[in-house]
């Protein structure tokens, strides 16, 4: 099975920048995050460690480690870590909010 190529112009518009096409209202953080990666000059394009440490990815770093922290103290498979594994029925709604990562519970 081969992948269908990825072109057109509603591509085109969005690798230039354009997303007037595009509507996020859900998640305006991750939204705007999205724009940055795909900012055609590298220099202008958001780097690794400012993804790492952007909101929402940080968020999702938290409940993946508080997912592990609780698979490791109940002798469970780590496996409920994994971006693999299932996750709760309201983890996209808690990392897409808009909250900062220090009012989140991060304790163990």
């Amino acid at each position: 099975m081969s992948l269908p190529l990825i072109s057109g112009e509603a591509w085109h518009r969005l690798r230039m920048g354009d997303f007037v096409q595009v509507e996020w209202p859900s998640s305006p953080q991750l939204f705007e995050l999205i724009q940055q990666m795909m900012r055609r000059d590298p220099e202008q394009r958001v780097t690794a460690r400012e993804i790492w440490t952007h909101p929402v990815v940080s968020r999702a770093r938290i409940e993946m480690e508080e997912a592990y922290a609780e698979a490791v103290r109940l002798g469970a498979s780590t496996f409920a870590a994994s971006p693999l594994a299932s996750v709760r029925e309201d983890f996209l709604e808690d990392i897409l909010a808009e909250q900062s990562v220090a009012e989140m519970d991060i304790s163990f």
